[in-house]
């Protein structure tokens, strides 16, 4: 089978989007408020959107909620900060080191990313909680790198010059306490007692931050075999009827998105490729981004 190249390459970027359910499911939905940031006691208040400030809290004119980074606040900050060239290569390999810890999780349990992610024909929602309980314990290496190795905070500290790593610090503390203000504020969670509803919270954003980072690995796979993807969509044994109609879909979605598609669109097409594949069809395709046989 061989697709139109535009279309195919985002036939493999629509494998990003598979992550994205992850950090939502089973997380009651945020009712927004009068005020959708209050300040927690003590926290001072937060200052979104202000012209010439640094920050990594920026509000969405549609919800008024915390608009989530795509990175980590990390990664984010140490954009603002104004790095040498020498500072961003020494950062860029301790982020590009944890990645690699991060993709090889994600290559060893692409069936329970593929059940959890709901694409299985007959999974419950029973067994996709199971999935995602079983995700996090696979979470383990990435704790044990971190003890090892050190955080991120700890390693930057390390490369970097100390007025940067202030800035750096209060950024990325700012953004974590924003985000947990908001959610104190807006997020319902099944757990009634309050003594426990701040471990609820932590665990919603763990869940939120595992998936983000899943995503995350499918873009670096995407971005490493953009120029094999064709091949590897070819062997997922599609029948030929299959072929016919992921070849109309790969057109029609190259035509419409002219090189410059909209996360919205690529969600959309990987929706509709999964649809066109059965169970096995879906995790083969995964196992070649992955190299995982």
């Amino acid at each position: 089978m061989r697709l139109h190249m535009n279309g195919l390459v985002m036939v493999g970027a629509m494998l990003v989007a598979c992550a994205g359910s992850l950090a939502v499911a089973q997380i009651a939905p945020p009712a927004t408020p009068a005020n959708p940031q209050p300040s927690a006691p003590l926290s001072g208040p937060t200052v979104a959107n202000a012209p010439g400030r640094l920050t990594l809290v920026h509000t969405s004119m549609d919800s008024g909620l915390i608009m989530r980074l795509e990175t980590t606040p990390e990664e984010e900050a140490l954009e603002l900060v104004g790095l040498t060239p020498e500072e961003k290569a020494a950062t860029d390999k301790i982020f590009a080191e944890r990645a690699k810890v991060m993709d090889k999780i994600v290559a060893e349990h692409l069936p329970l990313l593929l059940k959890f992610q709901g694409y299985r024909e007959n999974d419950t929602t029973k067994e996709r909680m199971q999935a995602l309980t079983e995700l996090f314990r696979a979470m383990q290496p990435m704790t044990d790198y971190s003890n090892e190795h050190g955080k991120p905070l700890q390693l930057i500290a390390a490369v970097i010059p100390a007025e940067k790593m202030a800035t750096v610090q209060k950024l990325v503390t700012e953004y974590n306490s924003a985000l947990a203000n908001e959610a104190e504020a807006t997020v319902k969670t099944k757990e009634n007692q309050p003594d426990k509803r701040p471990a609820a919270l932590r665990g919603r954003e763990t869940l939120l931050h595992v998936g983000n980072e899943v995503k995350r690995s499918y873009e670096r796979q995407i971005a490493a075999k953009e120029a094999a993807l064709n091949d590897l969509v070819t062997r997922v044994n599609a029948s030929p009827a299959q072929e016919e109609r992921l070849r109309k879909l790969a057109a029609a979605y190259a035509k419409q998105t002219a090189g410059k598609p909209t996360a919205a669109q690529r969600r959309e097409l990987f929706e509709r490729i999964m649809k066109e594949l059965d169970d096995e069809q879906k995790l083969l395709l995964l196992r070649e981004l992955f190299g995982d046989k």
